[in-house]
């Protein structure tokens, strides 16, 4: 399981050591030639261990140090208000909506 792998790589490692954030971005051209690009990002830590049985991926590991709990234990109507890809869609539309 990848989750092993990457707690292995950061055995011994504490606290700022352990900071980790997810990525998104979005790209958006249009036919005139304008183009835009949004970021949106996750921070967290990796956890000690895995935790919760939610999303998908690195979920489990990826620690939110101010909830005290993983991605993985967040409800899934939870963990969408605060992702990286609602964050970097949120600006998209945002976008969308000046542009067109």
């Amino acid at each position: 399981m990848k989750h092993a792998a990457v707690l292995k790589l950061m055995q011994g490692l504490k606290g700022e050591e352990r900071a980790a954030h997810f990525a998104c971005n979005v790209a958006m051209l249009f036919p005139d030639g304008r183009e835009f690009v949004t970021e949106g990002f996750l921070y967290g830590q990796i956890a000690e261990e895995p935790r919760g049985t939610g999303g998908f991926g690195y979920d489990p590991i990826f620690l939110l140090p101010e909830r005290g709990i993983t991605n993985g234990e967040l409800p899934d109507g939870e963990k969408n208000k605060i992702s990286h890809r609602f964050k970097a869609l949120s600006a998209a539309k945002e976008i969308l909506k000046r542009e067109l």
